[in-house]
């Protein structure tokens, strides 16, 4: 039995709403390396602080593009995220 007002996370609802959260990738223009910049859904002010602080993991550069849907796929399929 939990205490009042112990939250013990978990639940299905939860479960559900982690499987639809999206990733959303991006492309660094300075060496094309491919990673994951969030997930989606999440609040817009939260996504345009991350998306404006997100920095390669490869190179350190901040220029990143939207990743296609083609170029995510094949990340995907390779397993290259980082």
């Amino acid at each position: 039995m939990s205490k009042a007002g112990t939250h013990t996370g978990g639940g299905a609802a939860e479960r559900a709403e982690a499987k639809e959260r999206q990733p959303f990738r991006g492309v660094c223009t300075a060496c094309g390396h491919v990673w994951t910049v969030a997930y989606l859904p999440m609040p817009i002010p939260v996504f345009v602080r991350t998306a404006k602080s997100a920095r390669c993991p490869n190179c350190g550069g901040d220029k990143i593009n939207v990743a296609d849907e083609a170029i995510a796929q094949t990340v995907s399929e390779n397993g290259e995220t980082s």
